[in-house]
Formats: structure tokens, sequence, C-alpha cells
């Protein structure tokens, strides 16, 4: 079963709501939803990343989902959509600097749904796109942790700070408390290459109280912070150059390309566990 959780009070930009959960392709919703991931002993959480309206995270994230073979059997995946665009057209990119702060409050109230929605003892598995890394990290630093058992996290094209798995206080956390962050990622991505540099520069100029610039993780993999070294547990995947894979071969467009259908097989792969997944 998929679920999306949706964190949206408007189709494009908007604010974070308290989140509504629904089936996708089906009738249930709001408390019929909750029952059953109540009953669920285990839930993997999927967030799209930015600059992505309600109806293109609901094709794309429902799609990538569903691609999730053997994840869907252990049980449901709850696909969250969160508000990190601009209702700006094609200038929504500029809001880049400022959507870390809609990360971060969907961050908060996706913890707090989970905290309350699920039983104790459930165990939790996370996959995310793009700035949807943010979300995922930063909501398992805000969950009641004693509750839950993080298995698997498997965050594709990251845009976030490369030295930020590393940092006891960023998303050091989310390294300590899961089995493994897997980290799936490309040189040949232009938006972490060209746009994330700009971005995460103006995002520390504004933020400079919780943002500090950085190479992005998607492009790098994880590094060093300082004197703190990388977790033994954190695995970075760069894909060959010669597969030219772009910030948007990872979650599916409505007729998949090869390289999203390998990205959803090696998330999948990680989220089940394997040992040595492959793209």
């Amino acid at each position: 079963m998929i679920l999306f959780l949706d964190f949206r009070d408007a189709n494009a930009g908007g604010a974070v709501t308290h989140g509504m959960a629904y089936e996708r392709g089906g009738t249930l919703s709001g408390r019929d939803a909750e029952d059953r991931l109540l009953i669920a002993d285990h839930v993997t959480v999927a967030v799209h990343g930015f600059n992505v309206t309600r109806a293109a995270g609901q094709q794309s994230l429902g799609d990538f989902s569903a691609a999730l073979t053997r994840q869907l059997p252990a049980g449901p995946v709850v696909a969250v959509l969160w508000p990190g665009d601009a209702n700006l057209g094609a200038l929504s990119f500029l809001s880049y600097p400022t959507e870390g702060n809609d990360a971060d409050d969907t961050a908060a109230a996706l913890a707090a749904y989970l905290d309350r929605v699920l039983r104790p003892g459930t165990t939790l598995s996370f996959v995310s796109h793009s700035l949807g890394a943010r979300v995922a990290l930063a909501t398992i630093d805000n969950l009641s942790r004693s509750k839950f058992s993080i298995r698997e996290i498997c965050v594709m094209a990251p845009a976030i700070d490369d030295w930020s798995v590393s940092d006891p206080g960023t998303y050091r956390t989310a390294a300590d408390y899961s089995n493994r962050i897997s980290v799936l990622g490309s040189r040949q991505d232009n938006v972490l290459k060209w746009a994330y540099p700009i971005g995460d520069f103006i995002q520390s100029l504004l933020f400079f109280w919780k943002d500090a610039p950085g190479g992005a993780l998607g492009r790098y993999g994880a590094k060093p912070y300082r004197e703190q070294p990388v977790p033994d547990d954190v695995v970075s995947t760069i894909i060959a150059d010669v597969e030219k894979v772009d910030h948007g071969h990872y979650l599916f467009s409505p007729t998949p390309d090869p390289r999203q259908v390998r990205a959803a097989r090696f998330a999948d792969a990680v989220l089940a566990g394997d040992e040595t997944p492959h793209y």
C-alpha cells in the first residue's frame, strides 16, 4: 500500500500543515489511513525534493514508491508531499534559499505525525531525493527515537552539505540511530554542481545562525566535519560519469528513464538491507 502524507495547504507554494494521509489510487483517507499505519510493523517514508508541486509530487514520488517492490510487501510506503516550492511559475527556483525553513518545518510536522500515529516498536526506513534529504534526516532528529528503530536511510542526490552527516550538530544523529545511511549521487548533476553552491551560500548569509556553506553531499559523497570522521555506517556511491546522471534522473517521470528505474532498484536494495547494492 502507498499512502500520500500531504503537508501542503496549496497545490504550489503555501505553508506546512499538520498532515493528511490518503491512499494512492484508493479510497482510504484520514483516520482510516492512519489505522492502516497503526497496525504496520514496518513503514518506509519517501520524500521528494525542492521545487515540486503537489501534482508533480503525486506523480513522480507515487510512481517511484510503486517501484519499491521489496518494500511494499514489508509494509506501507508513506510518500511525503511538502511545500518545498513557491507559486512563482518559471521563477520558482529562486525560492531555494528560503526552502530550508519549509524542510525543517515539514520534518517537525512529520516527526510529530509519526509519533502520534505509529505504535511503539514500529521500524522505519527513509528514502529521499534532493532537498528531501534535509526533511528525512531532520525528521529522525525530531522523533521520539526510543519508540522506533531506524533501519535504512537512502538519500539520492542529496542537496545538503557533504559534511553534514558527520557533524553532531547537524545530521550525525541519523547515522547514530540507523543501521546505515546510503548516499547515491553523481558528479554529472548540474543542479548540485552549479545551482547548489550559489543557493547554499545565500542561505548561509540569510540564516547564518543555523546554516553554513559546503559542497553538495549528492555530488561529492560524505566528508568529515572538522575532527569528526565520516561515520562507518555512512556509505557513498557516486555514479560513474559515463552514465550521465543529472538531478532529474532519480524520481520517476511520467515515462520513466532507465536511469530512474536503476535509481529505484538501488534504493529498493538499500532499504531491503543488501550489503552491496548496485546502481
